[in-house]
């Protein structure tokens, strides 16, 4: 059966000193992907020619990416940690983190120092097109 608790892994580390893991290896780094977005981070436990087990002891199809065990039915995919998931994972962890953070909570040296970020973040989504940031 799966573990429910694999170990830590700091996304923020991994992508500031990792390259990218376009190869599976066994104690590499892997994106599991959910209805096909980048997820999480995970590593690899085993592999052979068919499967590729995590850490957590979830197996997959090496080829497809499609998770086999446990049997139950998933949209989780196993892929490679590019770049590119690795960059959606950080902005999928900074706007988890930064929804948790409570302003009544801050120190003023904290508030000081989100200032700039944001600044940027507000600059940044004023000029996405999409709906969801217009102010109504």
């Amino acid at each position: 059966m799966p573990s429910s608790s694999p170990s830590f892994i700091d996304i923020l580390e991994l992508a500031q000193h990792a390259g990218e893991h376009r190869e599976y290896q066994v104690g590499g780094y892997v994106c599991i992907e959910r209805k096909g977005t980048p997820w999480r981070v995970t590593t690899l436990a085993e592999l052979d020619e068919v499967h590729a087990t995590t850490e957590n002891g979830y197996v997959y199809d090496r080829r497809t990416g499609k998770r086999l065990v446990p049997e139950v039915p998933s949209r989780d995919e196993l892929r490679p940690l590019t770049r590119d998931r690795m960059d959606s994972l950080v902005v999928r962890e900074f706007l988890d983190l930064a929804a948790r953070l409570k302003y009544s909570t801050c120190t003023d040296k904290q508030i000081e120092q989100l200032v700039p970020l944001a600044f940027s973040f507000l600059s940044t989504t004023k000029a996405f097109d999409d709906e969801r940031f217009k102010r109504r």
